[in-house]
């Protein structure tokens, strides 16, 4: 947390200050900024490259990190919704309703973990 933190000597006084929050307006600012410069490169790739060199490094560049993005998204979801699941059921404060609920909620997602990790 050292970098949510200040300190500065003013008139003879030690002042420490706090950070208590980022700022929300630095994130979105930097995907926005993120999104202009992918445009203007890609822009740029297409004006200044050939057909064959923009091919190439759509195929071995853009397409494999695509899919290396896409297949964490992929791994990732299933266990967060399973996690998420049993987390709400067992902050539920009625017995009786976490074993109706449970059984049919963790079944099923078992189910669609399976059937995700079998389209993969």
């Amino acid at each position: 947390n050292s970098s949510r933190m200040g300190y500065v000597r003013q008139n003879g006084a030690n002042i420490v200050s706090i950070r208590i929050h980022d700022s929300e307006n630095k994130a979105i600012y930097m995907t926005l900024v993120g999104i202009i410069l992918g445009v203007l490169i890609g822009v740029a790739l297409k004006t200044t490259c050939s057909a064959e060199t923009v091919l190439w490094i759509e195929n071995n560049i853009t397409s494999p990190v695509g899919t290396l993005f896409m297949n964490a998204m992929m791994m990732m979801a299933p266990p967060v919704v399973f996690f998420s699941i049993i987390n709400g059921l067992t902050s539920m404060s009625e017995t009786v309703d976490i074993g109706k609920i449970g059984k049919c909620m963790v079944s099923q997602s078992v189910i669609l973990i399976a059937f995700i990790c079998i389209h993969l």
